[in-house]
């Protein structure tokens, strides 16, 4: 009879954020499910920030720093907030 695989450390790896691109692409995709593809249009170019090797911060170019942010776990992809 098959066993349920356990979760190791190998597949938390995978699960891994590991460039700007991977989190800019997930952050989106978030912002645009939740708000819509024209708020996050105008917000563009998102610029990505790693914060202390283990944050990627998400965030929306728009005037006196109003934009949206999101933050992303690098370790497993956690999305840890999101401010419109």
């Amino acid at each position: 009879r098959d066993q349920p695989r356990s979760r190791g450390l190998g597949d938390v790896y995978k699960r891994q954020v590991k460039t700007p691109e991977t989190a800019a692409n997930i952050g989106l995709s978030i912002l645009s499910s939740k708000f819509g593809e024209e708020f996050v249009d105008a917000q563009k170019p998102f610029r990505v920030y790693l914060l202390n090797g283990k944050v990627w911060m998400l965030q929306g170019n728009v005037a006196d720093n109003k934009g949206s942010v999101i933050l992303i776990q690098k370790f497993d992809g956690t999305i840890l907030s999101i401010k419109k």
